[in-house]
């Protein structure tokens, strides 16, 4: 039996998604027109996908390890949806760039001090477009 690997600019985009959020261990799976990933922060247990053919995220979640309650759920489709006060949600999508999607939630809004050392720890090969262009228009 042959093993499925994701193509590279979807393994891209999960690595990006695991710096974000600081995931230390994963499984993925291809599941129909996604690829699905779960992974460990911590105590928490986050799942994201991945559209097979689009490359781009579709779904993140967070929940307690061995619980089904979810905390946290994001969609760029949906927003964020749940989760009011999950730090580590508003941390990694901030880190995703999508920042708009935090603001216009009930996730924490995050200090310009925090936002600054969320930037410059995470890897700039990951940088959302929108940093690498205020970089561009400072120099």
């Amino acid at each position: 039996m042959q093993v499925k690997v994701p193509d590279a600019r979807i393994e891209q985009e999960s690595r990006r998604v695991r710096a974000a959020f600081d995931v230390e261990e994963w499984i993925d799976f291809e599941a129909g027109e996604v690829w699905h990933y779960t992974g460990r922060h911590g105590n928490r247990q986050l799942d994201w996908q991945i559209n097979t053919h689009t490359k781009a995220l579709t779904l993140i979640s967070i929940a307690e390890k061995g619980q089904h309650l979810t905390l946290a759920y994001f969609s760029p489709y949906l927003g964020v949806k749940l989760g009011g006060n999950d730090v580590l949600m508003a941390r990694g999508l901030y880190r995703l760039g999508f920042e708009t999607e935090i603001a216009s939630s009930r996730l924490p809004q995050l200090l310009p001090e925090e936002k600054t050392e969320l930037r410059f720890s995470f890897p700039r090969e990951f940088w959302p477009q929108s940093w690498l262009d205020e970089m561009q228009e400072t120099k």
